[in-house]
């Protein structure tokens, strides 16, 4: 009797996972007929290479998502039983999100289309997902560069290099609000995904083999910059803003720069994390060469925090080892940044 009444929970348990994976199939299914875009699988891909990079390296990614799940435990912990929503904008699949944080809502808000069936799960119980590009410029761009007739290569990267102020944001604000809000890696993703779509479009007018292509692979890189910048200032702005819709304690994770090199030594301090002097890069040989870049596209973050009148409460910055070249023995790092801001005592 036992052992047929366990038999029926079981074949309840099963049919319940199946009913629960199909009304998910069919809210994706029904996601990309409605709405879906071009830039949809664009999204998904990005976040398959994520995941497959997770585990390839996993050494060097478990140091980065320990230390930005602790830094957001760590300042949400006082005041996650406070409010009734934590709201996480880049989501994805929450690899860099903690355990363990008690909040009646989760508010997911991510791009990809898979993030569907990510949620709920241990670290979100009660979690809802908005498929949303928080830049809410990105479809715009990508739609004006696509659709406009360009001449010339030339004539393309003048619109590029223009387009923020042709399609500036429609609102000054995000369409929800929230008390404590995590923004994930948004302020180095945006524009890499941004860049990313610009060449794509670029092969598609005028082909992988065109020499222009090739001969202004820089001219495209500084074309690039003024909108790039714009989308990590804007984003910055509508996220610390006093008149933003999200108010209270607001963390910020992304990355400050890329390094490359061989045998390198990277030693940071998180006193005056924006100095450069508070980061030290050695190569066990003097021949070897480093590779430093901005990912930031140029973003002073200390000074527009100056601007924006936001004092951090807690900073901190770590390495992240993010992959490494078994054929020329070069590992690229990511220098990362976190800060959480509050407008009051929280």
């Amino acid at each position: 009797m036992i052992t047929l009444a366990l038999s029926n929970i079981y074949r309840l348990l099963i049919i319940f996972t199946l009913v629960n994976l199909l009304r998910k199939i069919a809210q994706l299914l029904l996601y990309i007929i409605v709405w879906g875009k071009r830039s949809d699988v664009d999204f998904i891909k990005q976040s398959i290479g994520i995941f497959f990079r997770k585990k390839k390296y996993k050494s060097g990614w478990d140091t980065h998502l320990k230390n930005s799940s602790d830094f957001v435990y760590n300042n949400l912990i006082g005041a996650s039983r406070k409010y009734d929503a934590i709201t996480i904008l880049g989501s994805g699949r929450l690899y860099d999100f903690p355990t363990g944080l008690e909040c009646k809502n989760f508010i997911c808000v991510d791009r990809d289309p898979l993030s569907i069936f990510s949620y709920p799960n241990k670290k979100t119980k009660n979690s809802s997902l908005i498929l949303y590009d928080v830049s809410s410029l990105l479809d715009i761009w990508i739609v004006s560069l696509v659709q406009t007739n360009h001449s010339s290569i030339d004539d393309f990267l003048i619109h590029l290099k223009n387009i923020q102020i042709e399609h500036k944001l429609l609102s000054k604000n995000f369409c929800f609000k929230s008390k404590l809000t995590v923004s994930l890696n948004l302020i180095s993703q945006i524009p890499v995904y941004w860049q990313d779509q610009v060449f794509r479009i670029i092969e598609g007018k005028f082909g992988t083999t065109h020499s222009q292509v090739n001969d202004q692979t820089e001219s495209i890189i500084l074309s690039l910059y003024p909108s790039c910048q714009y989308l990590i200032e804007n984003h910055l702005k509508l996220l610390l803003n006093k008149n933003s819709n999200l108010k209270g304690i607001k963390i910020v994770i992304g990355d400050l720069s890329y390094i490359e090199g061989k045998n390198l030594n990277i030693s940071t301090s998180d006193k005056n994390i924006f100095d450069d002097s508070s980061i030290s890069i050695n190569a066990k040989s003097k021949n070897e060469k480093v590779f430093l870049q901005d990912a930031l596209f140029g973003v002073d973050i200390k000074k527009l925090l100056q601007t924006l009148n936001q004092k951090p409460r807690d900073t901190k910055q770590w390495i992240w080892k993010i992959s490494n070249s078994n054929e020329n023995k070069t590992s690229s790092y990511h220098r990362v940044i976190a800060l959480a801001c509050s407008e009051k005592a929280v």
